[in-house]
């Protein structure tokens, strides 16, 4: 039987209510999301990653942006690498990549 997630990750795909593309798309989200999936599954990692639609917070122009629960870390301007770093950091460690942490105020 598959553990239950340790975490959950939600990627933004930059998909906007009136059906534009957004920062995160354009900037390689979808990448990011397959690539986090395909990680999780070859590595049977406790993690479930979901693509989410605009976070719509203020923090667009900064992404690809992708949040992690149960911790609520906003992570921004994320490449593949970045991804990577993340799994390895974050998820594998338990270290937060401060250098990829978004601060911002909420809309």
């Amino acid at each position: 039987m598959k553990p239950a997630p340790t975490f959950h990750i939600f990627v933004c795909t930059g998909h906007k209510a009136d059906g534009k593309e957004g920062t995160c798309h354009s900037r390689g989200s979808i990448a990011i999301l397959e690539h986090l999936r395909q990680r999780a599954r070859d590595e049977g990692l406790p993690i479930h990653v979901n693509e989410t639609d605009c976070f719509r917070c203020g923090i667009s122009g900064r992404g690809p942006n992708v949040v992690v629960y149960p911790q609520g870390v906003w992570y921004g301007a994320l490449t593949v690498a970045d991804a990577d770093e993340i799994i390895e950091s974050h998820f594998k460690c338990g270290r937060i990549v401060e250098r990829l942490v978004l601060t911002f105020q909420p809309t």
